[in-house]
């Protein structure tokens, strides 16, 4: 019966050490950019279908959910699950009750926070439209044929696409006009194809 009780206590010791070392690992979460929220928003699906207000209220939404995820400790999911955010964008609840009515209980934060939210959907309805704006298809282009081009001219130029009259394919892709509207967003758009590499 000794030999049980020393067993025992060996197992209730190792459980209490692995508890321990459990609460002592911090949560490391994922850095974000500025078009984070594009990313996220385009995991809905079917859902996406926001207009420009509605996805202003998105982005702002997302980088609350995060900020408060890293303030917290919390996932992002238990802050506000995607499904709840897209909810409340497409509804831009004006008052509390707005949205507390369209959170339906699922997130507690959520409600613990809600006039912060309704000021932060005010403010990015204001505003009308999110802070960046993800490239278009044209612009996704561009960046690409830009990015394969710079790949192109660091490797000396082989294997540079099929060269014709006026030079190779790359090159002639890579002079597409991008329009001014959103620089930032073709930046970023030509880093993460070339960080995808």
């Amino acid at each position: 019966n000794e030999e049980t009780t020393v067993s025992a206590k060996d197992l209730i010791g190792e459980v209490l050490r692995r508890s321990r070392d459990v609460c002592l690992t911090l949560a490391r979460f994922p850095t974000t950019c500025a078009l984070a929220y594009h990313a996220d928003y385009r995991k809905n699906g079917g859902g996406c279908d926001l207009d420009m207000r509605q996805l202003a209220v998105y982005a702002a939404l997302f980088a609350w959910r995060d900020r408060r995820s890293r303030e917290d400790d919390e996932s992002v999911g238990y802050v506000m699950p995607r499904a709840l955010l897209l909810r409340i964008a497409r509804g831009t609840p004006t008052t509390v009750r707005g949205l507390l009515a369209l959170a339906r209980g699922e997130a507690p934060l959520v409600a613990k926070h809600s006039a912060e939210i309704v000021d932060i959907i005010g403010r990015a309805v204001a505003v009308g439209a999110p802070p960046v704006l993800p490239p278009s298809a044209s612009e996704e282009a561009a960046a690409a044929a830009a990015a394969a081009a710079e790949a192109a001219a660091s490797r000396g130029g082989e294997g540079g696409g099929a060269v014709t009259e006026g030079g190779s394919e790359t090159q002639k892709l890579a002079t597409v006009a991008v329009p001014e509207e959103r620089p930032a967003a073709v930046a970023v758009a030509a880093a993460a194809s070339a960080a995808n590499r």
